[in-house]
């Protein structure tokens, strides 16, 4: 790099949301981005377009104090900018945010950058979730046609580029696999492991779940039991563990025997962990995995919700012999060192 002038970073992605999944991955782009230009500046852009909609849904599940909790943590961990600000290059994030008819956010071009007057455009591991928009958009395709370098979260939407557009798109991991493990863990890899940890949207369905129908010899003489962290069965849940912040919530699935969830970062937070799982079957959030990360663990931990009783009482659920070490590190090295080149190439 010959230009040693400090260069500024804007990253687009969905902020201040109550997901720890969203705010694992905006605090993952920001490090990789700062552990690849040390001397430049990273800044999230502030555009909440699904505040008012987030704030009601929260209110009436009875997990605003998670919403709270998880504000503060974002004012701590990431600092914003004003999208109107001047940048050398823009990089849209990662999550949902090309998603079609997202449930909670609705369609924006904010997402698609067709209001940056300034600098360059990149994505890096970008979804639409399996619901993209339509091929003949000429207003999206012509937006990503102007792209630099684009980079995507899964297959749904490394399709949805090609229809749209002629450039070739690069599938990248999730970015909060580029947070260090001394964000959530000063232990070793030997951690002690036990009880359930559950991290999932259907929390409900799970809240009578016997847990002595686990085997004895994978209990031994602990006593096991059932947390619930992102999601809660009830407004009357542990205070404590509804304000955790998504460093107590690494922390704790990767002291638990097994995750059950059924979300994407779900499953992102049980690799970066090395926590062994269990992910309830949906259609989307399969969608939203389709890619290397369904090629680094065994396809039995992926099962219907009514399976679930008679899979906790295997014996192979609690170990994590099927998990692909070396397959999930090549993946981060190979996304890192793609975004660094590009990245480069681009600015320098």
């Amino acid at each position: 790099m010959t230009n040693k002038s400090k260069k500024r970073f804007n990253i687009r992605t969905f902020v201040l949301g109550s997901n720890h999944g969203q705010l694992l991955q905006a605090y993952g782009m920001k490090r990789l981005i700062e552990g690849l230009f040390p001397n430049d500046e990273v800044l999230h852009e502030l555009h909440h377009n699904h505040l008012v909609k987030e704030i009601a849904v929260h209110c009436r599940k009875g997990a605003f104090v998670k919403l709270v909790s998880l504000i503060y943590w974002w004012l701590k961990l990431i600092k914003f900018t004003m999208s109107t600000s001047k940048r050398d290059i823009t990089i849209f994030g990662a999550d949902t945010i090309w998603m079609k008819d997202h449930p909670i956010a609705p369609n924006d071009q904010f997402y698609f950058g067709h209001d940056i007057k300034s600098g360059k455009l990149c994505s890096f591991s970008a979804s639409n979730a399996g619901s993209a928009y339509h091929s003949g958009d000429s207003i999206i395709g012509n937006q990503i046609q102007t792209f630099e370098f684009l980079g995507v979260r899964d297959r749904s939407t490394y399709n949805f580029v090609e229809a749209v557009s002629s450039k070739k798109p690069y599938l990248t991991c999730d970015p909060a696999f580029f947070i260090d493990r001394s964000f959530y863990s000063s232990e070793g890899n030997s951690i002690p492991r036990s009880g359930i940890a559950v991290y999932a949207s259907q929390c409900k369905s799970l809240r009578d779940l016997n847990l002595d129908i686990i085997p004895a010899s994978v209990r031994g003489n602990d006593n096991w039991e059932l947390r619930y962290f992102g999601y809660f069965p009830s407004l009357f849940y542990s205070l404590s563990d509804q304000m955790a912040g998504p460093a107590k919530v690494l922390n704790q699935i990767g002291h638990s025997g097994l995750l059950i969830t059924d979300t994407f970062h779900g499953v992102v937070m049980a690799l970066m962990t090395r926590t062994p799982f269990l992910l309830v079957f949906s259609e989307i959030v399969v969608a939203r995995l389709d890619g290397p990360l369904l090629e680094v663990f065994d396809s039995r931990r992926i099962i219907p919700l009514n399976e679930l009783v008679s899979c906790i009482s295997s014996t192979w659920v609690y170990d994590f012999e099927d998990f692909d070490q070396v397959k999930i590190d090549e993946y981060i090295f190979a996304s890192r060192e793609l975004l660094k080149c590009n990245l480069e190439n681009i600015l320098f």
